[in-house]
């Protein structure tokens, strides 16, 4: 579909009939635009092309539901659009001259119109798990400082709750006001949704933060029950968000807040049906600092020191959601039937890709199963072909051949040719203390890195509860920038545990090895466990 060139109205010579149809046609070129902006730009013009073949009012577009989420299936078409980076820089171009020429003439009610349909099509259009429309997230196409539109709720004559004289709506903007100077002095840009004692409609709360493309969207309230001993941090998120990335938002609010105050740590929600973590199509959450119904909390609350613990908390939480750590899952000895395929699901639902170092002798018994780990995205290295460190560790030669049939085995079945390997045990160990340089030397020199580890779910050891796998998990990160942890998907612990420990780390991103990661390797001082 042609773009619609859009011209300057000609408001002395034209009839009412064709100012009419001018208008209609400057209305869907803006939602187009928008839409673009919001979609990583030319996939969403490219998918809106196939399913709008002709002029119609902008409200009709949320109607092709089905159609779009059917095209944006396609895989294959959107990666294409999506690295055609300069036709992207012409697009952003075009949205903004559009975006001029509807200031002053109706534009603020069009974007509006046009934000509600966008977020319609963004719950609907999901990619391996995950959304493809991400305006104003890490990910946009938007350079410079994240803007973070800060809430404080309720104000006015939205009172919030009040307890003795207390009013929540004074403590949420204190709280933001000391929020926004810690998120600026981190190099920020803040928006204040609200900036004094004003009701502002909740809808209108919404659309500031889209305007200002937002990067995240942050709410802040008090609790209240008819219990007063009711007491602690909830935060709350909705899981309907179409930006998908709401819930590592929140708990890391939540986490932080907790850790910096102390506060007892109450429910991360994701039942949010709030209009401010509800509507909007930017990672946001709705923090309840405290309960202002419990005589304790509330004099905390309306401490200005507490405050500054709490803001500092909040801070703290966003710049993490901004400048994640990283962590590389890495899963050893597989794959099997029917545990590989538990960890596979458990990624596949988290939109995590992670590092697979494979048996040979396995990758031939479960074929399938090897060939989804490459279909799903993630890396396949080498780990052995025949778990016997006897006979691998015999002499170079041994561990070079029995490395060969290993590489055979996943090409001929997978077609991925492995870059990566990991020693089974470890690179030195007890088995290969007399070879491993001359093994490392030679797999050097043919262009094969290896990696060891720097954190373990210690789960080939011995046979353990789920919890008891977290807890070795979380004793040995130790909040590293990087961590590489070893896990076994052969473990029917492991795919049991893998949701949990993944909720208990928030704060790392999770990715797969590949050659350009810096390698975590033993050294000779290491002591390494035979795994």
């Amino acid at each position: 579909m042609d773009r619609i060139e859009i011209k300057p109205y000609d408001y002395g010579r034209q009839t009412e009939r064709r100012r009419q149809a001018r208008r209609r046609a400057r209305r869907r070129a803006f939602f187009l635009a928008a839409a673009e902006l919001a979609a990583g730009v030319c996939m969403t013009m490219a998918v809106m092309a196939m399913v709008i073949p002709e002029k119609r009012e902008l409200g009709m577009a949320g109607t092709e539901q089905g159609q779009i989420k059917q095209e944006i299936t396609e895989q294959g078409q959107i990666k294409q659009e999506i690295t055609e980076r300069g036709q992207i820089k012409q697009e952003i171009t075009e949205r903004e001259r559009i975006e001029r020429q509807f200031t002053g003439r109706g534009g603020t009610e069009i974007l509006s119109r046009i934000l509600e349909d966008t977020h319609v099509l963004q719950s609907s259009i999901k990619g391996q798990g995950e959304s493809l429309l991400s305006f104003g997230s890490q990910n946009s196409l938007y350079t410079g400082p994240p803007v973070i539109a800060v809430d404080a709720g309720h104000g006015g004559e939205d009172e919030g709750a009040s307890q003795e004289g207390v009013m929540e709506k004074d403590i949420n903007l204190a709280i933001a006001e000391r929020l926004k100077v810690k998120l600026e002095d981190m190099g920020y840009t803040v928006v204040m949704v609200r900036e004094d004692d004003a009701y502002r409609p909740k809808e209108e709360r919404v659309e500031a933060a889209h305007k200002v493309r937002a990067g995240v969207y942050v709410s802040i309230h008090q609790n209240t029950w008819e219990d007063a001993a009711a007491r602690g941090i909830e935060t709350w998120y909705s899981e309907k968000d179409g930006a998908s990335d709401s819930r590592r938002l929140a708990a890391l609010v939540h986490k932080e807040a907790v850790r910096s105050t102390g506060a007892e740590a109450r429910e991360l929600r994701g039942d949010a049906e709030f209009t401010v973590t509800g509507q909007t199509f930017v990672p946001s959450c709705l923090i309840e600092t405290g309960f202002l119904s419990n005589p304790r909390e509330r004099e905390r609350l309306t401490d200005p020191q507490y405050q500054e613990k709490l803001a500092g908390g909040i801070a703290k939480g966003i710049d993490l959601y901004f400048n994640p750590k990283t962590m590389y899952l890495t899963f050893d000895d597989g794959p099997s039937a029917e545990n590989t395929s538990a960890v596979l699901d458990v990624l596949k639902a988290r939109n995590i890709r992670a590092t697979f170092f494979v048996v040979g002798e396995n990758v031939r018994k479960h074929p399938d199963v090897a060939k989804r780990i490459a279909a799903e995205g993630h890396t396949i290295g080498i780990h052995c072909n025949r778990h016997d460190y006897k006979e691998l560790y015999e002499s170079r030669d041994s561990y070079l051949a029995d490395f060969e049939e290993a590489y055979r085995a996943v090409l001929e079945v997978t077609g991925v040719k492995p870059v990566l390997y990991r020693f089974p045990g470890g690179s030195i160990n007890g088995y290969n203390r007399k070879v491993y340089k001359e093994i490392i030397a030679e797999m050097d020199a043919r262009g094969f890195v290896y990696f060891d580890w720097n954190a373990s779910l210690d789960d080939a050891l011995k046979k353990s509860r789920p919890q008891e796998l977290i807890d070795n998990a979380m004793k040995t990160i130790l909040g590293r920038q990087q961590v590489v942890l070893l896990a076994h998907d052969m473990v029917h612990s492991t795919s049991l545990c893998l949701d949990g420990l993944i909720d208990q780390l928030p704060e790392y991103r999770m990715e797969p090895l590949t050659p350009e990661v810096a390698p975590v390797r033993f050294r000779e001082q290491d002591s390494a466990g035979v795994y």
